[in-house]
Parts: structure tokens; C-alpha cells; sequence
């Protein structure tokens, strides 16, 4: 995520405006004034849950993939008359095909990043305009 230099952010196309009002987008989208301590809390909850809907998703399908990928192991170790240890097996496989997908599919973050002289300005026109 760039870092944000305008106040004003619209949190479904992440994105940011210079003037308060509703998204140009998002019509029906108010955009949320990043000077307010409380707004960049509840963006950054928001995003937080989001990393972990992802990941769990990830994990998910991870589960059903390694649980494919360790039968065929499996068939084929018994096929071949192969010892295997099962759970260190599951744990490479499982570790590897995690490992693939967070980098295939990495979590992008939607919260915004404010650099702290931006911040500081933003809520000083925020005091300013009080």
C-alpha cells in the first residue's frame, strides 16, 4: 500500500481525496477523515480481520490440497513398498504447500499508511478547522 498524503479515504477502493464529501466511485460510499484517531482504528480492525479471513481461507484450502497431495503420497509409497513416517510427511507437505501459497497469494493490505509528518499535518487542519 503507497503511502497516503491526502486526509480524506474511501475504504472500498482504497483510496485517497484531498476533499471531504462522499467517494467519487463509491457514491454512496462518505469517506472517512484519516486526521481522526478513532477512523484509523476501526480501518485498521477492519484490515486486521481481513489478514485473518485470508489466511484462514488460505489454510483451508492448503488442508484439502495437502489431504490430495498425501494420498497420492501415499498410494504411491504403498504401491512402491516405501516406510514412511506419516506425520513428518504431513508436516513438509503441509509446511510447503502453506509456504507456496502465501507467496503465490499474499495478503495486500487495504488500511492506509500514514507517514508521520502527513499525520501530524492532517490533524493539525483538523484542529485548524475546529
Amino acid at each position: 500500500m503507497p503511502i497516503v498524503t491526502q486526509r480524506y479515504w474511501c475504504p472500498e477502493c482504497a483510496a485517497a481525496y484531498s476533499q471531504p464529501g462522499n467517494c467519487p466511485t463509491h457514491r454512496d460510499e462518505p469517506l472517512q477523515d484519516l486526521a481522526v484517531p478513532e477512523v484509523r482504528l476501526i480501518l485498521e480492525e477492519q484490515d486486521d480481520g481481513a489478514k485473518q479471513r485470508h489466511v484462514s481461507i488460505l489454510i483451508g484450502v492448503v488442508a484439502v490440497i495437502a489431504l490430495f497431495v498425501m494420498s497420492g503420497v501415499f498410494i504411491v509409497a504403498d504401491y512402491l513398498d516405501v516406510d514412511m513416517n506419516l506425520i513428518v510427511v504431513l508436516f513438509v507437505v503441509s509446511g510447503g504447500l502453506y509456504a507456496g501459497a502465501m507467496s503465490m497469494f499474499p495478503y495486500r493490505s487495504r488500511a492506509p499508511e500514514i507517514d508521520p509528518e502527513v499525520l501530524a499535518r492532517f490533524e493539525a487542519e483538523r484542529e485548524q478547522g475546529e
